[in-house]
C-alpha cells in the first residue's frame, strides 16, 4: 500500500544517491509514494498555516519628540511556502524541526519587526496600521523565505498610545 500524503503535510523521501547536484531528497505533496525499503526513509512535514499573536504593552515609539510607550496587538498567519525552490530551502532548514517551533519563531520575528518598525519611524506615521502592517509583513517575510516560510496575512488589530483610551486609526 503507497502511502498517501494528507492536507497540509510533505512527504520527504530522503537516503538514496541522487544525481549530482541535486537536493538529496524527494518532496512529495500531492498523492502519495512508497520509499524503497532499507535505501529510503520518509518523513511528513506539516506545511499547514499557523496563526501567530503578539500583544505588546511595552514597544517603545517617539512621539512628540521624546520616547513613549505603546500598546500593539497583532497577530499573522504564516505557512511553509508551496513553491517548489522555498519547499526545498524549508526542507532543508526545518524537517526535524516541531511544528509549533516555527510558529515560536516567527512570532519571535514579528515581535522585533513590529518594535523595529514603531522605534524608527515617529508615532504620527506609525499609526497607521495598515501602513505599519505592510512593513512589518514586508521585513518578516525577507526573513522567514530563508527558511521556506511565507507570511500569508498580517494584521496590526490595535496600535495606541499607553494611557489613551480610544483604539489610534
Amino acid at each position: 500500500m503507497v502511502p498517501q500524503v494528507p492536507e497540509n503535510k510533505a512527504m520527504v523521501i530522503y537516503g538514496r544517491r541522487t544525481r549530482m547536484g541535486g537536493p538529496g531528497f524527494q518532496v512529495v505533496t500531492e498523492g502519495g509514494r512508497s520509499p524503497m525499503p532499507i535505501i529510503e526513509n520518509a518523513e511528513m512535514m506539516d506545511i499547514g498555516p499557523q496563526k501567530v499573536e503578539v500583544d505588546l504593552r511595552d514597544a517603545k515609539v517617539v512621539a512628540g519628540g521624546s520616547d513613549k510607550m505603546a500598546r500593539v496587538s497583532a497577530h499573522a498567519v504564516v505557512r511553509i511556502s508551496d513553491h517548489p525552490n522555498d519547499i526545498i530551502v524549508a526542507v532543508e532548514h526545518l524537517l526535524h524541526v516541531n511544528h509549533s517551533d516555527v510558529g515560536r519563531m516567527a512570532r519571535n520575528l514579528l515581535e522585533a519587526h513590529i518594535r523595529s518598525v514603531l522605534r524608527s519611524n515617529p508615532f504620527e506615521e506609525a499609526k497607521d496600521k495598515i501602513r505599519t502592517g505592510i512593513m512589518v509583513k514586508n521585513l518578516m517575510g525577507m526573513d522567514l523565505i530563508k527558511l521556506g516560510v511565507t507570511v500569508d496575512e498580517l494584521v496590526i488589530n490595535e496600535l495606541k498610545l499607553r494611557g489613551e483610551t480610544s483604539e489610534v486609526l
